[in-house]
């Protein structure tokens, strides 16, 4: 049996579509959602399940094709805040208000059903999943009596919950890792803590007191980014939060933060006067770029895998009226990777946020190229789509084409 010798062409396109370099030419453009008070958006790891949160409408939107057509979930009627996302689409979770109560809720079947968690009720601030959707973190900025309040986490899709050992404190932001293991959590005119055992133990990292808003994470855990309300610098990390470094951005408010996987491709919303400015990098935030959108209350933002696809949520308009959902969609160029295993071969390349598919073919000097009939399976620790190929005793050439 000869070992299998592998080029690894990347991405192709069937159609003379030009592919973009992340962060040049962006577009945003109206996604075609209702007009509502957007309050939260989340989206899965290829960008086609969407789910976004309406606070004074009282419902849950859910869309499976990329944002084409949006649908009311099986949500109750509640004023709705944050939502969160699995990997797939299929679990979400979000976090409703109702009176004095802050109710969470869950679904495993893509919003059709929902059921609330059995968690304590505190002033329920940030949600986070794990890329498969078993594991989940909430923090809470107030208790029932207004002090502050704790975390909670479930490594059992949010059947149990388990108080952590965190300090008691207003808690803006969660974000984890792809496997749930690695968390960060940032608080109100405070440190930053991370924890590495999904959110049983917590430590405080090295950055500096801020009032912190919002975070985000690579899917390794590795790479983080940190907003600060109060204006200011973003801080970014590449070490988990060992230490934490001044991003480039310019010196605003800033809001909500989202990553794609490898933590390169960064979007956040800012306020300065009457504006709320969008700014993405493409360098793991050491430089950032503002991008021509509307002047709407953009207060939630959402990123796919590989970063291709931006989404923007407005609580409000300029006269305080309902807004729109914004997107971005730049073609992506997913490159193949090839490691042995066990005799065989896997190729992997991170989820695309369009439809790609992986070809074979014999020789290069030909146009034969074949669908590979073997269906890729996405890898929830790492948000790639992997093929498990044999060797053979000739040669093969192995691509994705759009």
């Amino acid at each position: 049996m000869k070992l299998l010798y592998s080029f690894l062409l990347g991405a192709t396109f069937c159609s003379p579509l030009i592919p973009v370099q992340s962060g040049l030419a962006q577009s945003w453009t109206d996604i075609g959602a209702p007009y509502s008070h957007w309050y939260g958006i989340a989206s899965s790891a290829n960008g086609s399940n969407l789910v976004a949160s309406a606070s004074q409408e009282y419902l849950i939107y859910t869309s499976s094709d990329a944002g084409v057509t949006w649908t009311p979930s099986g949500a109750p009627s509640l004023n709705w805040g944050p939502v969160a996302s699995s990997a797939d689409g299929a679990r979400l979770a979000a976090i409703g208000f109702t009176g004095s109560s802050y109710p969470i809720y869950i679904s495993a079947d893509f919003g059709a059903t929902w059921t609330l968690a059995s968690v304590p009720n505190f002033e329920w601030t940030s949600i986070a999943l794990s890329a498969d959707g078993t594991k989940l973190v909430a923090v809470s900025d107030y208790d029932p009596s207004s002090n502050p309040g704790p975390i909670y986490y479930s490594t059992n899709s949010g059947t149990n919950w388990t108080l952590a050992s965190a300090p008691i404190a207003h808690w803006t932001s969660v974000a984890a890792s792809a496997d749930g293991t690695r968390l960060v959590a940032g608080i109100a005119g405070g440190l930053i803590y991370a924890s590495t055992d999904s959110g049983a133990t917590w430590k405080a990292t090295s950055a500096p007191d801020a009032n912190w808003y919002s975070m985000a994470s690579s899917c390794d855990g590795v790479k983080l980014v940190a907003s600060s309300s109060t204006g200011g610098s973003i801080y970014c990390s590449t070490n988990s939060g060992a230490t934490w470094t001044p991003s480039g951005a310019p010196n605003l408010t800033w809001g909500p933060l989202a990553s794609s996987a490898d933590g390169r491709i960064l979007v956040t919303a800012g306020f300065t006067g009457s504006a709320y400015p969008i700014y993405t990098s493409s360098d793991s935030g050491v430089t950032w770029t503002l991008v021509s959108t509307p002047i709407y209350e953009w207060n939630s933002v959402a990123v796919s895998a590989d970063g291709m696809k931006l989404l923007a949520v407005s609580l409000n308009d300029p006269s305080n009226g309902a807004g729109p959902i914004y997107v971005s969609q730049i073609a992506p160029t997913p490159s193949l990777r090839i490691t042995h295993i066990t005799g065989n071969a896997l190729l992997s390349w991170t989820i695309p946020s369009m439809s790609f598919t992986l070809q074979q073919s014999s020789d290069l000097a030909t146009s034969n190229w074949i669908d590979v009939t073997a269906s890729p399976v996405l890898n929830f620790s790492n948000l790639q789509n992997q093929v498990t190929v044999p060797p053979t005793n000739g040669n093969k050439f192995y691509r994705v084409t759009h």
